[in-house]
């Protein structure tokens, strides 16, 4: 949930890459403006608008 994860002083994210050899899992912390952008895609989806990013900006700062 969006409202969630804008609550934490950090947040990460976990990427899996598949490669011939299998299936690698990766654990990337994010930074402020990877942070709004995932919100921003856990509150509008895949596309990312100024009107998702603007909430997503607004929940970070409420914090």
């Amino acid at each position: 949930l969006p409202q969630v994860a804008a609550q934490g002083q950090h947040q990460i994210q976990v990427q899996k890459h598949h490669l011939e050899s299998g299936t690698v899992t990766e654990i990337v912390p994010l930074d402020l403006a990877e942070r709004i952008d995932e919100i921003a895609r856990m509150i509008g989806g895949i596309d990312i608008t100024a009107q998702t990013r603007a909430t997503a900006q607004e929940m970070l700062a409420r914090d």
